[in-house]
């Protein structure tokens, strides 16, 4: 996810050199006829890296072109994505990192902290805060709790009574 103007104008650049790097594989003929696989995985692989950094693109401009007036609707297919919802949420109401830190009453520094690592370190009670101040709710929500194989064989592990044996 790109989060901030430097982040935008290095994946443009990205996205230029993949361009041309597949546009120059194309017409390696030498390289296509003497190994086709390994010409098509590296094809295939250039042009991955450029649609991934398209579609970033693409979403960014979205979001910076959004008006803070009008209603940001955003979408998250798993919880993990929620700090992308806080991070697009205050790029698209137009709300600077020291707004936001004001807005609910963190320093900047933290914010700019949480938003560089995802906020996997905030605290809840500071995520909420961030939630509140860019005025984030739930308009639907479906969720369900299944605990993975990984989780049922750890919680059987757990409740396993051990005995010591003398």
């Amino acid at each position: 996810m790109i989060k901030n103007e430097h982040q935008y104008r290095v994946s443009q650049d990205l996205a230029d050199k993949f361009e041309r790097c597949i546009a120059s594989l194309e017409q390696n003929e030498k390289k296509k006829y003497n190994d086709p696989e390994e010409w098509e995985f590296i094809q295939e692989s250039y042009q991955s890296q450029l649609n991934t950094l398209r579609q970033e693109i693409a979403e960014y401009e979205t979001i910076t072109n959004h008006d803070p007036k009008e209603l940001v609707n955003l979408t998250i297919a798993d919880i993990e994505e929620l700090s992308d919802i806080l991070i697009k949420a205050r790029i698209a109401l137009k709300i600077s990192e020291k707004e936001l830190a004001d807005l609910s009453e963190l320093t900047e520094s933290e914010i700019k902290s949480y938003e560089e690592n995802d906020y996997q370190n905030a605290k809840f009670v500071d995520a909420m805060a961030v939630i509140n101040a860019l005025g984030i709710r739930i308009n639907k929500c479906e969720c369900v709790a299944e605990l993975s194989d990984f989780y049922q064989e750890r919680l059987a592990e757990i409740r396993e009574p051990s005995f010591l044996l003398p």
